[in-house]
């Protein structure tokens, strides 16, 4: 997955609508079913209170046209709140939901008729919230669950180790996650902080990182986009959940994260760090209309602070294109060898996103033997760093060769690999390299296969059902059928490459 630029539309920063100067936008949302976006700004500014703005555009997801916008309805104030920085609509239809930075973080639910209530959030999230750098972004999920995240850390939670927390749909603090940010020498301006957040489904989010220096002049190098920001894709099906801890240890389990746009990345620099395009202070995000190509977009907003040294308001367009795009490598030498083992023949590998660890298996050494291990690849999803080949344990798996695929077992014991030997078959095995179960393929099957061609791939798929894969056809069958006294031949019947479903239960 990555985020490609579309376009985008201005505001000045001197810009008024009905008395309300519109800056200092730190949160958007978007309606499809009116085309219509909402955004807030964050704090009032010449009396007037933080304020919800809506909001329709023309042509910006148009990569050919020149966007406008056309600011609608009446803006509604937020009276007796301050620093607000997230906003969406209420699932319902009932109102929408902020949250605030106030000197206490909070989360209000404004309905239809203006009437706010006020969500509960845990004592040690308000108590340990450090000035300014709280409930930053907020995002609901299909299901009804409502996230919300932290620009920074607690007090009491080690530096750079955001959290995220899930409220489940009757609004119950069901989980907190753990998010560790980008620091200063990945970014070229402060240690980034969550600006926002936003669901793509029930378990995997986009994280809006940023770093912000109120010193930068926009106008002093234009040649570069100021105050950058950075996109991951995160998910949380597996990530540990943190509920209830008041602080955290020296080195949390943090969720992994893949970058999905950058505002200095090469690919779009020459747009996005122009003068008159470069960003500046990206705060809110959020899903825009289906495009022409059928791609989903994302609608960015600048937070512009009402002030001119930021110069405008900004509103960008992005297209979220499903993509398989190089990363990083990393390089094993030949004859490399670990624990008495030398590292070669790799033929599967799975990942398990709860521990961060790989397993990986050869399907024979020089001694004739199937080696799996469990290793950590640090750095491989980066492209600024050199990955490195951590091993945690290396196990020989008795009695096998041949071994083509490993999975990860769906409820945690272990793991399953599928072999090319005679009789082709699928073991699953514990962490301690005891054979728990075993499955082998009908006779018929098995009699049929080509040499070193048997099963060679497998998957689980989310419902736990398991798949594996013929590397090639089955020999074929030759059949001789008489009827009366006509011999009728039929030769060269084919079973081609084909998807074995396994059910383990039976």
């Amino acid at each position: 997955m990555r985020l490609n630029y579309i376009n985008q539309a201005d505001l000045a920063v001197s810009f008024t609508y009905e008395g309300y100067q519109i800056g200092g936008l730190s949160g958007i949302d978007y309606d499809a079913k009116t085309d219509t976006y909402i955004a807030e700004s964050d704090n009032g500014t010449d009396g007037k209170p933080p304020a919800i703005f809506k909001f329709q555009f023309t042509g910006l997801t148009n990569p050919d046209g020149t966007p406008k916008i056309n600011i609608i309805g009446t803006p509604i104030p937020l009276k007796g709140v301050s620093n607000v920085e997230s906003v969406r609509f209420d699932p319902n239809g009932n109102g929408f939901w902020v949250t605030t930075e106030e000197s206490k973080p909070h989360i209000y639910h404004y309905d239809k008729n203006g009437v706010s209530t006020k969500l509960k959030v845990p004592a040690y999230i308000e108590n340990g919230a450090r000035a300014d750098l709280s409930l930053k972004g907020a995002t609901f999920a299909p299901d009804g669950s409502y996230f919300v995240s932290m620009e920074r850390n607690l007090t009491n939670d080690p530096t750079g180790y955001s959290r995220i927390l899930k409220y489940d749909k009757n609004k119950n603090l069901v989980g907190e996650y753990v998010y560790f940010t980008d620091r200063p020498s990945t970014v070229g301006a402060t240690s980034n902080g969550i600006s926002e957040i936003l669901v793509l489904d029930n378990t995997h989010l986009l994280v809006l990182e940023r770093g912000f220096n109120a010193n930068i002049n926009e106008h002093a190098n234009p040649n570069q986009s100021v105050n950058p920001v950075r996109i991951y894709k995160i998910d949380l099906s597996h990530a540990q959940n943190v509920i209830g801890q008041s602080s955290l240890s020296s080195a949390p389990s943090a969720v992994s994260k893949k970058l999905v746009f950058d505002s200095r990345n090469p690919s779009i620099a020459g747009t996005l760090t122009t003068e008159a395009n470069k960003i500046d202070n990206i705060e809110g995000m959020t899903l825009g209309p289906k495009l022409p190509n059928g791609h989903q977009s994302i609608v960015l907003v600048s937070d512009n602070n009402f002030n001119p040294i930021q110069a405008k308001t900004q509103f960008i367009s992005l297209d979220i294109e499903d993509s398989l795009d190089y990363i990083n490598q990393l390089d094993i030498p030949f004859g490399t060898a670990v624990n008495g083992h030398v590292i070669g023949g790799i033929s599967g590998i799975d990942y398990n996103p709860a521990t961060g660890t790989y397993l990986i298996e050869t399907d024979h050494d020089p001694s004739g033997r199937s080696i799996v291990y469990e290793v950590r690849l640090n750095g491989l999803l980066s492209s600024n760093t050199k990955p490195e080949l951590i091993i945690n344990r290396t196990l020989t798996l008795q009695g096998h060769n041949q071994a083509e695929s490993i999975r990860y077992d769906p409820h945690g014991n272990g793991f399953w690999i599928t072999t090319e030997e005679k009789t082709a078959g699928i073991y699953h095995y514990d962490f301690n390299g005891k054979l728990l179960n075993q499955f082998h393929l009908p006779s018929w099957m098995n009699s049929r296969i080509q040499g070193n061609l048997g099963l060679e791939g497998s998957t689980f798929s989310p419902n736990g059902s398991y798949f594996t894969s013929l590397e090639r056809n089955l020999k074929a069958i030759l059949l001789d059928i008489h009827v009366l006294s006509n011999s009728i031949r039929m030769d060269r019947l084919r079973m081609n490459m084909f998807t074995i479903p396994i059910d383990l239960q039976a």
